[in-house]
């Protein structure tokens, strides 16, 4: 199996980790959209825990106070300043931030896809039935995306394309018998 490349954008990333640098308000904002795990880079994830453990404290979110607690939790060499403090170089004027966030939480479902997918493909072998290797891909989809996703449940989805499978549209005669008995005539769009 060919190795997918996890979706992922580190700009956006240090564009929203940059924002909260600048606009500490804006973590509560964000904190209700995304969380640390839909953070691609690790030393990002670990930046977005401080931040929340920072405001939960009801400590500043300044840049020293960011380092210090960065250094006391995962050593002194997870980011350096230069780094923090450049956090927020390159940010649009004005940056939405709920879009910026929706992004990164989609990128984040995607990775999650992604390994329920490899997941699957090594499952599906050893399935009882292609049904219940299907049943079983998108329960695990549904749990781990959760309420995140928008739209139609995949669920309802694949429902709906096997419905259209085990019931035949209207075909029109063929003019051979047998083919016609089953069902299996010239459909709508096959003329």
């Amino acid at each position: 199996v060919e190795e997918l490349p996890h979706p992922h954008d580190l700009d956006l990333e240090r564009a929203l980790l940059g924002i909260v640098l600048l606009k500490p308000d804006s973590l509560a904002t964000l904190s209700a959209l995304i969380a640390a795990e839909d953070f691609f880079r690790l030393a990002h994830q670990r930046l977005w825990q401080v931040y929340v453990s920072l405001a939960a404290a009801d400590v500043g979110i300044t840049l020293y106070a960011v380092r210090d607690a960065l250094a006391a939790a995962h050593g002194a060499d997870e980011m350096s300043m230069a780094e923090l403090a450049t956090l927020d170089e390159g940010l649009p004027r004005q940056f939405d931030v709920v879009y910026g966030a929706e992004q990164l939480r989609d990128l984040a479902d995607r990775r999650r896809l992604i390994r329920i997918c490899r997941t699957a493909l090594h499952d599906v072998a050893g399935a009882a039935t292609a049904q219940g290797a299907a049943e079983s891909v998108i329960a695990e989809a549904r749990t781990v995306l959760g309420s995140r996703s928008s739209g139609i449940p995949l669920s309802d989805a694949v429902d709906e394309v096997l419905d259209q499978m085990d019931t035949p549209d209207t075909s029109y005669p063929t003019g051979l018998p047998a083919l016609d008995r089953w069902g299996c005539g010239l459909r709508p769009g096959e003329l």
